[in-house]
């Protein structure tokens, strides 16, 4: 917008970017949420799979087989 231009917006076109801003800000919301629960259940893995690598070290295998992201986490912390 220009300086000293005075545009006008409607009620309604208000009223549609106000609900367009909070559609956008629930949904960064919500994908905030969703990442979180992402890393807790990646981390809750990998913490469940050091417990068992603690116990038979062969179990590093099976994991890698399963789940190579989580091997390779243990991996990069413990053995790298």
């Amino acid at each position: 917008m220009a300086e000293g231009d005075k545009t006008t917006f409607t009620a309604e076109q208000v009223e549609a970017a106000k609900q367009e801003a909070l559609n956008k800000y629930k949904s960064d919301q919500e994908a905030g949420v969703q990442k979180l629960i992402n890393e807790k259940k990646f981390t809750d893995s990998v913490l469940d799979a050091v417990g068992a690598v603690a116990k038979d070290q062969t179990s590093l295998i099976k994991i890698a087989e399963s789940n190579p992201e989580v091997a390779n986490e243990i991996l990069k912390k413990y053995y790298g």
